[in-house]
């Protein structure tokens, strides 16, 4: 079954390249291995197995902040998790932290640009973006499952005895997020789902962005607009700074390339504006 859905995954490179994974990326959301036809004989794992950019997963959520600083963005899941979104190693990176019950579930990287530099971004097993399942298999062994989680997105998932789950999200292109995600970390729903208020459908519900400058934050800002799913690339037509108060809130107004369909976000940049 492995060597089968990565054959047709390696087809990929005759298709439109994709979009980088959505804002809640399935490849990490919610792991569930299923059993394997073949077991990988297990290997003896690196040093630093278990972390991943500088995070273990399964370890107190509480001292994000103080290693990593205030997040970029953070979006309420309605599991009531927080995705927290931070700088890469580089400025060709992004890292998404998922947190729930005040623990870290998971940690994932990826590169903007899979062209750009991947400073930093080699896991330690030695994988890094770029890599296809060959050269993941020849580090790893085969993957305890494959999934196809999207028409041109492919997921290998590799879990060890402690259960933790090495995740690496394949395009076209080859390997584009690398996750880390650790099964015993809390994942139980609340009783009702969770709103989050600020989604950016409206300027009082705002997503909220902090930076360390502008270019930081402008930067991030045109990324996750971009990216917003729902289309294989977004562009913005139009861009409009407005005042409330002392807030500075963004609209950008965008296009999909594919349908022309329309849609705005808005973004509350104070924290930034200004910033060098």
């Amino acid at each position: 079954m492995i060597a089968a859905l990565f054959a047709a995954a390696a087809l990929l490179v005759a298709s439109p390249a994709s979009p980088a994974p959505s804002m809640t990326p399935t490849a990490a959301a919610s792991p569930s291995p299923a059993a394997s036809a073949a077991p990988t004989p297990v290997r003896t794992a690196p040093p630093g197995a278990h972390m991943w950019q500088g995070i273990a997963p399964g370890t107190p959520a509480a001292g994000l902040r103080s290693k990593l600083g205030t997040p970029l963005l953070v979006r309420i899941q309605p599991d009531g998790s927080l995705l927290d979104w931070y700088p890469g190693p580089t400025t060709n990176a992004y890292m998404i932290v998922r947190e729930h019950q005040q623990v870290v579930q998971y940690v994932q990287a990826f590169p903007i640009d899979i062209s750009g530099p991947l400073d930093g971004l080699k896991d330690p097993y030695g994988v890094q973006p770029g890599f296809d399942y060959g050269q993941i298999k020849a580090l790893r062994g085969e993957a305890k499952e494959a999934r196809q989680v999207a028409p041109a997105i492919a997921v290998a998932v590799y879990e060890d005895q402690q259960g933790f789950v090495w995740l690496y999200e394949l395009t076209a292109a080859g390997v584009h997020a690398i996750t880390l995600y650790d099964t015993h970390a809390p994942s139980a729903p609340p009783p009702e789902p969770v709103p989050d208020p600020h989604d950016g459908s409206s300027l009082g519900r705002a997503y909220v962005l902090h930076a360390h400058d502008e270019q930081e934050g402008v930067r991030f800002e045109q990324y996750y607009a971009t990216h917003r799913g729902g289309c294989s690339a977004w562009t913005v037509a139009n861009q409009t700074l407005l005042s409330i108060g002392a807030r500075k809130i963004d609209q950008l107004d965008l296009e999909c390339i594919d349908t022309k369909d329309h849609a705005s976000m808005f973004f509350d940049v104070t924290s930034f504006m200004g910033k060098t």
